[in-house]
Formats: C-alpha cells, sequence, structure tokens
C-alpha cells in the first residue's frame, strides 16, 4: 500500500479513499499526467492550490471564454475527488495523483444549464484530448426526445473516451423545476454506453437519495465527501460526488492500460467491483461499489456477458421534462447529397433562427416561439430532411 501526505487524508476526512481500497490501488500504480479526465460541470477554482498545477486548457460554455472558472463551487469540489494534487503536504488526495484536468464549464453561478451546452462540452472535451468525461450533472428527457445527447456520447465514445455520470438525486422524490418527481431516469446517465453512478455511505449503504432504476452500473462513495471548493475545502454529499471517484478510477485503469477501449475500462470496473445488496447487478448498487485495487490487479480479465445484456435493458420511461423556453435542438440527416440551401429553405419555411451550431454533431439550435416548442417539433418532424427535433432540455448539478 501507498499513503499519502495530505493532512485530510492523514486526519481521516476521506474515509472514501480508504473504502473503494485506494492505499493499495496506488501500490500498483499512482496514475499518469498521460490522462486528461473533462470535468463537465459549473468550472473550476483554476487558482485552487490543490488543482492548479494539474489544470489544462478548457473552455467556458456559459460565458463563452477560454476561462472556465468556477462561480458555483460544484465543479471544483468534484475535480478534487477525482485528481487533486497528491502527497503534496497540502489539502485533499485524489483518486488519480497524476491524472490532469480539463475545466469544462456548462453550467452557471446557480448550477444550472442547458443540455446544448453539455453535448457541445462533451465535443469539445473528445475534441481536446479528454479520454474521460465526468458528468456530475444530468436533467429530464423523454425517452425519445434524448438523440441529441446520446449523439454526444455516441461522438466522445468513437473518440475512445469513456463518459461517467452521475445517476441523480431523487431516489426519494425531489422537486426539479416545480415538479415533483419519484426516481426518474436522468441525462446523460440514462443513455447507452455511459457508466451510471449511484451513491452509497461510509456503511455501504446506498445513501437515501440515490437513484435506483436501470442507469446504474457502478456506485461510488456519496455521502460527507470532503474535497476542494473555491478558495478551500469542505464537504458535499450526491451522486455527483460518487461520479468522480468513478472517473478517477477510470483515469488510473488506463493508466496502466494506455490501449484500453472504453469497454474493457467499463468491464475492469463492473467485474472488480465489490458486490452489494441482491448477488449481481441490482438496481441499488448496480454491479457493486467499486474497487480500486482489484480493478488495478484484474483489469479486464474476466469479461461479463452481463454488461451488454444490462445495458440493452435500458429502456427510460417518457415523463414532462424542464426545457428551455423557445429553443430546440434539431438535427439534419447525415446526406452528403443535401444541400445547404434545403436546410436554409426548412429553417426559412419555419421562421427559425440560428442560436448556434455544434459541428461535429451536426447539432443546431434554433428558437422558436415560446409556447410553440411542441407544435414547432412535430412539425420539423415532418420534414424529410430532419433526422430529429426535441427540447433543449435543462441540467442542474447533482448535488
Amino acid at each position: 500500500p501507498l499513503y499519502p501526505n495530505d493532512p485530510a487524508y492523514e486526519g481521516e476526512d476521506q474515509w472514501g479513499l480508504n473504502k473503494i481500497e485506494g492505499p493499495k490501488a496506488w501500490g500498483i500504480i499512482t496514475g499518469s499526467n498521460q490522462v486528461i479526465v473533462a470535468v463537465i460541470d459549473s468550472g473550476v477554482d483554476l487558482d485552487h492550490p490543490d488543482l492548479q498545477d494539474k489544470i489544462v486548457a478548457g473552455w467556458d460554455f456559459v460565458n463563452n471564454d477560454d476561462q472556465p472558472d468556477d462561480d458555483f463551487g460544484h465543479g471544483t469540489h468534484v475535480a478534487g475527488i477525482a485528481a487533486a494534487a497528491t502527497d503534496n503536504d497540502l489539502g485533499i488526495a485524489g483518486v488519480s495523483w497524476g491524472a490532469r484536468i480539463m475545466p469544462v464549464k456548462v453550467l452557471n453561478s446557480s448550477g444550472s444549464g442547458y443540455m446544448s451546452d453539455v453535448i457541445a462540452g462533451m465535443e469539445y472535451a473528445a475534441d481536446h484530448g479528454a479520454q474521460v468525461l465526468n458528468l456530475s450533472l444530468g436533467g429530464l428527457a423523454t425517452s425519445s426526445e434524448a438523440q441529441a445527447i446520446q449523439d454526444a456520447v455516441d461522438y466522445a465514445r468513437n473518440k475512445s473516451a469513456v463518459v461517467v455520470a452521475a445517476v441523480g438525486n431523487c431516489g426519494s422524490g425531489c422537486t426539479i423545476g416545480g415538479t415533483y418527481y419519484y426516481n426518474p431516469d436522468m441525462y446523460p446517465a440514462s443513455c447507452q454506453n455511459v457508466i451510471g453512478v449511484a451513491a452509497t455511505t461510509s456503511t455501504d449503504d446506498r445513501a437515501s437519495f440515490s437513484e435506483h432504476n436501470t442507469s446504474v452500473d457502478v456506485s461510488a462513495p456519496g455521502t460527507s465527501i470532503y474535497s476542494t471548493v473555491p478558495g478551500g475545502y469542505n464537504y458535499k454529499q450526491g451522486t455527483s460526488m460518487a461520479t468522480p471517484f468513478v472517473s478517477g478510477l477510470a483515469a488510473l485503469i488506463l493508466s496502466k492500460w494506455p490501449d484500453y477501449t472504453p469497454l474493457q475500462v467499463e468491464t475492469a470496473l463492473f467485474n472488480n467491483a465489490d458486490d452489494l445488496g441482491d448477488a449481481g447487478w441490482d438496481e441499488y448498487f448496480g454491479h457493486g461499489r467499486i474497487n480500486a485495487y482489484l480493478s488495478l490487479f484484474y483489469g479486464a480479465e474476466a469479461a461479463s456477458s452481463s454488461l451488454e445484456a444490462q445495458a440493452a435493458s435500458q429502456s427510460p420511461p417518457t415523463l414532462d421534462a424542464p426545457f428551455a423556453p423557445g429553443e430546440l435542438l434539431v438535427k439534419f440527416k447525415d446526406d452528403p447529397t443535401i444541400t445547404s440551401a434545403e436546410v436554409a429553405s426548412v429553417l426559412e419555411r419555419h421562421a427559425l433562427q440560428v442560436s448556434e451550431i455544434i459541428p461535429g454533431l451536426g447539432i443546431t439550435r434554433v428558437t422558436v416561439p415560446v409556447g410553440r416548442e411542441q407544435e414547432m417539433i412535430a412539425a420539423l418532424r415532418q420534414e424529410p430532411l430532419v433526422e430529429y427535433a426535441e427540447p433543449n432540455y435543462l441540467v442542474w448539478a447533482l448535488e
């Protein structure tokens, strides 16, 4: 085992690192600085002494600049859990001592944002070399209208990035956008090819708030988690906090096996987790609470056929979900015979104003009259050139 000298770790404030067998894992590998974890969140405190030397260039999609600083405090906390500077006699230890942090700001100072920015942020991270995408956020969507975020997941995965997302904190019910929900499927955690993370307590029980459904792949510590915040350190809880434990471990796995595919990383995580609850996969803990030491010892050696079977079973229910008033996400079909003039004609015919184009994914954000979103979606779906049209859903930090 290898024990870091960070005061919060030595003072036992960071119970989660011991729970996932951190010291034994670090005895195998502490993490490569060639692995980048994108924290797609509210930004990161760029001057935090326990993070500043780990940060690579990122982007602020809220203010459209290259200074993705954290004005909410959530992304900084997430970043520290995954990859704070470690064994430096300061503050806290991170799961991966070596991994670098790419701050991608998509949430505002209130901890909320738009799915369109999340999608653009995922594309940015994948295009700029992030091997792990951490999404400690989520939004509601209907199963038939989550294709844009699924496209973003697929885009990242096709660039060999591992996508990790929080499953949500409505496990005992909560109010979102003025409406009460009980255990709804959250996106992007409910997308295919996303590692959905639930939260556990120091006694390996399910955190009471943690959602329990088919989106849960694994679980990790998520209560009373001590980490970096702007200007200091503090405790937070949520599936948001559990998610970077998994992202940090994914970074360690990729440090030991740089050529692993996302599926192999998932296999190393799932097959070596400590099984909790019912034997095998269950909706509360997924494949179990992650075990960093076993994941690094065995890797993806014993592949399980249950991985694809469980992924194929995910079929989220339909529900009414909060979205940005007067905005839609539209994707035209990927057909080289479609001309720009034909696309412009569709936009003009429906009086749509283009606000943004996410080029790698071919998704266009358009504005429509407030209150006519569903009407415009129905009309656009009748257009032969349109692959899909859906609302621009709202997302929130999941703490």
